[in-house]
């Protein structure tokens, strides 16, 4: 704002702020005899405040050499301009690092890029955030002497879910695991990890203490575990999966030898394709397994699907459309196993033999000294070393005797675990082999289903359509198995 005096020859413009007054002086001989109560006169007609520091200014500004020719511009009151209050605001403790600073050491010392993170992973008491208050803003005072009002500060607007408290000292606490969402002043703790597109670099690998589903698919090397279900809607490639729970792979499973998973309960494919798994319920398939080496506790269902190539051991009946192929590809079906059970029966087996060979070494070792000691041939060196021996027989004999038990008891858990339920709707082809109780049968000629096949001891029957049941071993070259 400007208003000039009568004579025109000095202008009062006051800045937009209020904070400031300055005295224009008119160019030439106008500007050179305006006095300091002329100043003065018109600071007062625009409502200035006098004080001893304007006077002050006006008369330097007055009395102070200059060009004639030019005009001059000079400050000669000043404000105090408001101190505004700051908006209150989060500062989170939790962020994930720059996608290029991520992910862990290789083996050469470089970085890892599968194994960054695009989530952010809290856990159970994690602090996440911190809230800073606002702040009052403070009044200032324009040139006229009137205050000039301060904005105080906002206070944050944050809606939380139930897994997320404010505590005394403003510290956001994560009241549950997952992982933490931010999206328009909403925060929550989700139980499961959502992907929209594929686990790739854009994500790393996942491992989550939760359920995670991803939209697209997972890519080569990268690895995905969850302790919940994992459901994969595109295809699974050469990639490693572990899931406490269900996975559900809804796009198949191409591994290409390389694909591994590892799965709590029950897993679900379209299809899978050179797959290595160990599966902890069932598997239920809808097209084929090809190549595939897998251990199944349970059950095997896949009333459209195909047995093609690789190795199937299940711990329950399976059911399927067809197995093998007609170009005789070797496909291996391990019946009547206890996946769960027989491995620790093997171990202990392997423990008896040791255990055996070192109490036969002792006992050798104890004879040839006993001899020695009757023919009053034993040194000092051979009593001292049968006192050892001793010493040591009797743990080993103890050992031996309690891993017989355990071993039985576990024998016969086995042998009442074990189920022997192979329907096939279609077709068992030429290069099967079934494997059943150290036998391996091998399928010489083409059986059209519906077919069953069964045990009885040690024989393995089969039934096709209504026909009586008749002994595989007719249609088969029995070996023993190498399995």
């Amino acid at each position: 704002m400007a208003v000039d005096t009568a004579q025109h020859a000095i202008t009062v413009v006051i800045s937009p702020d209020r904070c400031e007054a300055r005295l224009v002086f008119a160019p030439g001989r106008a500007g050179a005899m305006v006095t300091v109560d002329d100043c003065i006169a018109a600071l007062e007609h625009q409502n200035v405040r006098i004080d001893e520091t304007v006077q002050g200014s006006v008369e330097s500004a007055v009395h102070s050499d200059h060009d004639a020719q030019e005009g001059r511009s000079l400050v000669v009151a000043t404000g105090q301009a408001p101190e505004h209050g700051e908006d209150a605001r989060i500062e989170w403790l939790v962020d994930r690092e720059e996608p290029e600073e991520e992910g862990t050491a290789d083996a050469n010392g470089g970085i890892c890029h599968y194994s960054k993170s695009a989530f952010i992973l809290v856990r159970v008491d994690d602090v996440v955030a911190r809230m800073h208050p606002p702040t009052e803003g403070v009044d200032g005072v324009d040139v006229c002497g009137e205050a000039i009002a301060a904005r105080h500060g906002k206070p944050l607007e944050l809606e939380l879910d139930e897994n997320l408290a404010w505590d005394a000292e403003g510290q956001l606490i994560a009241k549950s695991q997952g992982v933490l969402k931010r999206d328009h002043g909403r925060v929550a703790i989700s139980p499961r990890i959502e992907v929209a597109e594929y686990v790739d670099f854009s994500t790393g690998h996942i491992d989550f203490n939760g359920d995670v589903v991803i939209k697209k698919g997972v890519r080569d090397r990268f690895k995905v575990q969850a302790s919940g279900n994992i459901e994969v809607d595109g295809m699974i490639e050469a990639a490693f999966l572990e899931s406490g729970g269900d996975l559900i792979s809804r796009g198949g499973f191409a591994g290409r030898e390389q694909g591994h998973a590892r799965v709590g309960r029950n897993l679900v494919a379209r299809y899978l394709d050179n797959v290595e798994a160990v599966i902890g319920k069932n598997l239920l398939f809808e097209r084929e397994i090809i190549n595939c080496q897998l251990k199944v506790r349970g059950e095997v269902t896949g009333p459209h699907g195909a047995i093609i190539g690789g190795r199937l051991l299940a711990g329950g009946a399976i059911q399927v459309a067809v197995i093998g192929s007609p170009a005789g590809v070797p496909t291996d079906l391990v019946l009547g196993s206890v996946p769960w059970l027989e491995p620790i029966y093997e171990e202990l087996g392997a423990l008896l033999n040791q255990s055996r060979e070192r109490l036969d070494t002792l006992m050798t070792e104890r004879k040839r000294i006993m001899l020695a000691i009757k023919n009053r041939r034993a040194t000092s060196v051979d009593r001292e070393f049968l006192s050892e021996v001793d010493f040591e027989i009797g743990p080993i004999s103890e050992t031996l005797h309690r891993t017989e038990s355990v071993r039985e008891v576990l024998r016969q858990r086995i042998v009442k675990r074990r189920r022997v339920s192979l329907t096939i709707l279609k077709r068992l082809n030429i290069g099967v082999t079934l494997h059943y109780d150290g036998r391996a049968f091998r399928i010489q000629q083409e059986c059209r289903g519906p077919l069953k096949i069964g045990a009885r001891g040690r024989e393995l029957l089969i039934v096709q359509g209504d026909a009586n049941p008749a002994r595989l071993s007719d249609i088969c070259d029995v070996q023993a198995s190498r399995r």
